[in-house]
This record gives structure tokens, C-alpha cells and sequence, in this order.
């Protein structure tokens, strides 16, 4: 049975935490990865729901969002690099490596930015 009176406890209580899901939520959208927005989305509501119902689980989500959130925050530090990169290249800055090949460095998700 759920308690409904301790509902985010864990929200209220780590509030950091909180935004910082929102944030990282936001940016996997920026990045276009549906899986990644998707895991975050139910990361919040998991934290949420559960997370104040047991103090045990606070510190596991502590940690997991903190992956979460530098991961992502890595991406999109990677992936705008790439778009500085991609600016250099078609104004013709640096030698061609996103867009030889008639590619254009054009692409979908930035997920995938090595």
C-alpha cells in the first residue's frame, strides 16, 4: 500500500536534486535522445513517489541522478564542440572533417557526438 502522505518527501527534502532532473530533462531534450529523456523523466517520478517512503533508497538516487545528470551534461558539452566545430568547417576555418563526404555534418541526435 502507498503511502500518500510521504510524496515528495524526497523532493522536498533534496530539492538540488529535483532541478537538477529537471535540468538534466531538459537538456536531453536539447540533445534529441528520447531514451535519455524518457529514463529521466521516470527517474523523477520514481524519486518522487518512492524516495521518501524509505531514507535508504535517498542516497542510491542521489548517485544515480548525479550520473545522469554528468553524463548528459558531457554530451552536450561534446555536442557543442561539434557545432563550433561544424561552424569552422563550413566557413572554411579548419580542414573538413564532419562534412567531407557530402554528410554536411548534419544529423538527427546529438547523442552520438564522439
Amino acid at each position: 500500500m502507498i503511502n500518500t502522505g510521504d510524496w515528495g518527501l524526497f523532493v522536498s527534502d533534496y530539492p538540488f536534486l529535483f532541478i537538477a532532473g529537471l535540468i538534466t530533462a531538459v537538456l536531453a531534450i536539447a540533445l534529441r535522445s528520447p531514451v535519455v529523456t524518457g529514463l529521466q523523466m521516470l527517474f523523477i517520478m520514481v524519486s518522487f513517489f518512492i524516495g521518501g517512503m524509505n531514507a535508504a533508497i535517498d542516497p542510491i538516487l542521489l548517485i544515480i541522478q548525479a550520473v545522469i545528470s554528468l553524463s548528459v551534461l558531457y554530451k552536450y558539452v561534446k555536442a557543442v564542440d561539434m557545432n563550433e566545430q561544424l561552424i569552422l568547417e563550413k566557413t572554411h576555418q579548419k580542414a573538413p572533417h564532419l562534412i567531407k563526404e557530402e554528410h554536411r555534418g548534419s544529423r538527427f541526435s546529438f547523442w552520438h557526438t564522439r
